[in-house]
């Protein structure tokens, strides 16, 4: 779920109550450090306040107030491992804006599957480190957890659901809860584009998204019908969603087509790789730059835009381009082809 208006720019409060759409792009700023802003999306802040009602169930404050510190750091720590691995590629990941399934802001990444993978699995990854430490916290003072505490059925039904059980086990529950949650394939969490870049190698970018859509829509279905059953009307609606964010992505993937995105794939996959044959390095002259290094410099610069375009339309779907960005991937197309002939 991409996040647009970080910054709630031009949002009068008078304006919710004008537009009530507006109050789920609500965010409020938590801390700025080092140049990374990080924000609480308006899920967040609404689990907070659903946790705060436990107070009236005979829960108390301290309790409430120290689950609430562990989700937000266990999503802070979510979120560092992106920006770890998004750096370690040589981007930049400093908008950080927290939902409780992690970060509504996708990490930036390498439209390639290795990179992609890489990052998105690095959140996950820093979220395992966590629960492995408190179950060894929770070893050495020899509490024994049953395996039902791994169940990922009662994590999924309930992520939040960890009142009145000692810090480390809490922790360790919200920890595996989001581990869980973004191991899914869906596009709202890190699993959308995890499932889609272990089948892209396999099957190529079209079929790759394909499949996870469908693979969402498998999952989503019977357990929207599952919390009905259990008369969890919160989680039967979220469950929905999902099956309809799966639905509407694949309906976009169907209407854009394979031939052009994957050709766009290939051809960004190509650039800056060192499988053409060596030439010797053009010297610069009296008069400037020769025509290799610009062409050289104008191939680097169509990378870059390519890149962004595949991002976008691996998120939005191919009618969410320009006509400036279309013309560019039937630049890349066309490159591509000469490439194959020659």
């Amino acid at each position: 779920m991409p996040w647009q208006d970080s910054d709630n720019a031009g949002y009068r409060p008078s304006g919710y109550f004008e537009d009530p759409q507006r109050i789920l792009s609500l965010s409020l700023p938590l801390f700025n450090f080092r140049g990374v802003r990080v924000r609480l999306h308006f899920w967040l802040l609404l689990v907070i306040l659903l946790d705060y009602l436990f107070v009236f169930h005979r829960v108390s404050m301290v309790t409430v107030t120290m689950q609430v510190g562990l989700l937000i750091l266990s999503l802070l720590v979510h979120e560092l491992g992106h920006f770890l691995a998004a750096r370690r590629m040589g981007l930049e990941h400093n908008q950080w804006m927290l939902w409780p399934c992690g970060g509504m802001i996708p990490p930036p990444a390498p439209p390639h599957a290795p990179g992609k993978f890489f990052v998105h699995a690095a959140g996950i990854a820093a979220n395992l480190v966590v629960l492995l430490v408190c179950l060894g916290v929770l070893r050495l003072n020899l509490v024994r957890l049953s395996w039902s505490f791994f169940n990922p059925l009662a994590a999924l039904s309930g992520l939040f659901g960890v009142l009145g059980v000692g810090a480390w086990a809490t922790l360790a529950m919200i920890s595996l809860g989001l581990i869980y949650v973004n191991l899914l394939p869906f596009y709202w969490f890190d699993g959308g584009p995890i499932w889609e870049a272990i089948l892209q190698p396999w099957t190529g970018l079209f079929q790759a998204i394909n499949v996870t859509c469908i693979a969402g829509m498998v999952i989503a279905a019977p357990m929207s019908l599952w919390s009905l059953y259990r008369m969890d009307v919160f989680g039967a609606a979220f469950w929905l969603l999902l099956f309809c964010s799966n639905f509407q992505h694949r309906r976009q993937l169907q209407r854009s087509g394979t031939g052009e995105f994957d050709e766009a794939v290939a051809y960004s996959a190509t650039m800056g790789t060192d499988d053409s044959p060596r030439r010797r390095r053009p010297r610069v002259g009296r008069w400037g730059k020769s025509r290799m290094q610009r062409d050289a410099e104008a191939r680097q610069k169509l990378e870059a835009k390519i890149d962004v375009i595949l991002e976008k339309v691996s998120r939005q779907g191919m009618h969410s381009l320009s006509g400036r960005e279309v013309r560019l991937l039937k630049q890349a197309t066309q490159e591509q082809r000469r490439q194959a002939g020659e």
